[in-house]
């Protein structure tokens, strides 16, 4: 799309501005990212019905992609939602892959956030709220010459159902993640070791008993390195370098679990899902691992023990929850499993999400033993 503006101040409605333009000066502007953008001020002429109306805007000449995050600090929904996408357009558009330099614009009220030097890979990334704080006081209008509104979904696996074709993901995220692992100094061919990694989740979700899991892990599997990575602990590219080692990724489901994205072909996501929760309500990677041009396998466990201590936060309190009544809350503190629902709007999950888990150690290991031994990922 050409001339598209929005105000400099009040709401961030989108205005399409025709017509021509002309110069009137120019303005610095810094990005986030430190590039000093040289912009021109122009007039609009827009034709009405009482003559020419004139705009007077800033305007970013260079190409543009201008989109709004989903959840801007997990990191699944980066990758899902906003780079694998955004990597793909700017391949498929000859501008934006020929643009010496580009704009990466998050159309939200998000902070950057922590993964912002993510975005960061594929142009300046800036948010359009701090593009238009840096606007002189005089122009009307933030504009892109040339801008594109829309990431597409060639990329993204979830949900299956709105897929008409599921190896055509698989194939282009191949590409995709091998082009990361090349950034990240990973090589694509690298062959998987004998490691097992397991994610240690630190704030919700935690396993109560991983002392005794990893435990289990080192006598049962005696030419295995087991790994422990962590988000609070370790870099993301640390991370993915560890995983891209190891033939078995393991943890409770969560965001981190895409880190599967960089496994080898014959690898396996194992997940660990806590009582109330299931691969069939939270097919995320499970669906992944069976995208074509991956060629992982899933594993998972749950527990289905209601009596097992399967938490150790506070009684469901505060938000929403001060809203329900005792019996709903009590329906949602005993319900088997989460109900099929849209996944933001799931008040279960709202509640699960903050649950820690025992696990069955030897369920969990017997289940992994048969697995590598089935099928070893050589």
């Amino acid at each position: 799309m050409t001339n598209l503006c929005y105000a400099r101040t009040g709401p961030l409605d989108l205005v399409l501005i025709p017509g021509s333009h002309q110069r009137t000066g120019t303005a610095d502007i810094r990005t986030e990212g430190g590039m000093q953008l040289p912009l021109p001020i122009v007039s609009f002429g827009v034709g009405s019905a009482d003559g020419v109306s004139v705009q007077k805007a800033l305007l970013f000449n260079v190409p543009a992609v201008l989109f709004q995050r989903n959840v801007h600090d997990n990191i699944y929904h980066v990758f899902h939602d906003d780079l694998l996408p955004l990597s793909n357009l700017i391949q498929s558009d000859p501008v934006l892959a020929d643009a010496g330099q580009r704009l990466i614009v998050a159309v939200d009220a998000h902070p950057l956030g922590k993964y912002a030097a993510l975005y960061g890979w594929y142009g300046e990334f800036t948010s359009l709220e701090r593009l238009r704080k840096g606007v002189p006081e005089e122009v009307e209008y933030v504009c892109f010459e040339r801008a594109n509104l829309d990431l597409g979904i060639e990329t993204q696996w979830f949900p299956a159902h709105l897929i008409p074709d599921m190896a055509v993901p698989g194939r282009k995220i191949k590409a995709l993640v091998d082009a990361v692992k090349t950034r990240w100094g990973i090589s694509p061919e690298r062959p998987s070791e004998r490691v097992i990694v397991l994610i240690v989740r630190e704030s919700s979700r935690k396993i109560v008993n991983i002392v005794e899991l990893v435990r289990g892990l080192t006598d049962s599997f005696p030419d295995y390195e087991i790994d422990l990575v962590s988000e609070d602990r370790h870099a993301l590219e640390d991370i993915a370098r560890r995983v891209a080692r190891g033939r078995v990724l393991l943890g409770v489901h969560g965001a981190l679990m895409i880190m599967g994205l960089f496994l080898q072909p014959g690898s396996l996501i194992y997940e660990l899902f806590p009582y109330g929760t299931s691969a069939a309500r939270l097919p995320y990677y499970r669906d992944m691992a069976g995208l074509s041009g991956l060629a992982l396998r899933h594993l998972h466990w749950r527990n289905v023990r209601k009596d097992h201590p399967y938490t150790i936060v506070p009684p469901l309190t505060g938000g929403v929850f001060d809203q329900l009544p005792p019996s709903y809350v009590h329906g949602i503190k005993n319900h088997p499993d989460m109900p099929q629902s849209r996944f933001h709007e799931n008040i279960f999950w709202a509640y699960r999400k903050i649950l820690d888990t025992t696990v069955d150690v030897g369920a969990v290991i017997g289940a992994l033993q048969q697995a590598l031994q089935d099928k070893p990922a050589e």
